[in-house]
């Protein structure tokens, strides 16, 4: 591995470097086989990311009765009042990048399997 020379490169992120792998193994994927579980890992990693956006950005300023927060659980309007509207907007863009990753990989052909004699 070369040492990068250069005083002004900057270092990538985590983050970053993970999105650059991941670019980089979807344009070098020798099949489709290969291609959807590069896609099937960058749907995971989009919704891991999802995740601990949901989970850092959490602002309880103030606690609500049980009964009202299980009845906020089971709608949309749970993010708009624990989320800022950026919290919000992050975590969507996520959701929505493991969807459409994950519904490529599901409309790539499948490899063909032998029948075993099972």
């Amino acid at each position: 591995m070369r040492k990068n020379t250069n005083p002004l490169a900057r270092k990538l992120t985590i983050d970053e470097e993970i999105d650059q792998l991941a670019n980089s193994a979807q344009r070098e994927s020798p099949d489709q086989a290969t291609l959807g579980q590069v896609l099937m890992s960058v749907a995971n990693v989009s919704i891991q990311r999802y995740m601990g956006l949901k989970s850092d950005r959490l602002q309880m300023t103030f606690r609500l009765p049980s009964f009202i927060r299980e009845a906020l659980r089971t709608s949309a309007l749970d993010e708009y009042v624990w989320y800022s509207s950026p919290g919000r907007q992050a975590m969507r863009n996520h959701l929505k990048q493991c969807e459409q990753r994950y519904c490529e990989a599901n409309g790539l052909p499948r490899p063909e399997r032998r029948d075993r004699g099972l």
